[in-house]
């Protein structure tokens, strides 16, 4: 592991980072979101790990949903967060801060 012991990413929940390539006027602010961590629980709920074949059926039921645009319908799908509060203002800071073009 290349990340020194007392970078922030050792100490704040979630996998999220940022690196930058290049110089300017080409440079490039790569962000990687961790959005497993802090989210909220989805409103088609997962059966992938409670039954047999769960992921192959989770899967499927999931393009399906998404293929009839059945969150739209849900009113509980539109309220759900990708990004705890943490990780939003992490992500402003680093576009804010980036001098990347």
């Amino acid at each position: 592991n290349n990340t020194s012991s007392n970078s922030s990413r050792r100490s704040r929940p979630g996998l999220y980072s940022s690196v930058s390539f290049g110089t300017a006027p080409r440079k490039v602010l790569t962000i990687f979101l961790d959005t497993r961590w802090g989210r909220d629980r989805h409103c088609i709920p997962s059966i992938a790990a409670s039954i047999p074949f769960g992921a192959v059926i989770s899967c499927v039921t999931r393009w399906i949903t998404a293929g009839f645009n059945l969150p739209a319908i849900f009113a509980s799908c539109h309220t759900r967060k990708m990004l705890n509060e943490e990780q939003w203002k992490w992500l402003e800071e680093e576009i804010s801060n980036s001098d990347a073009q």
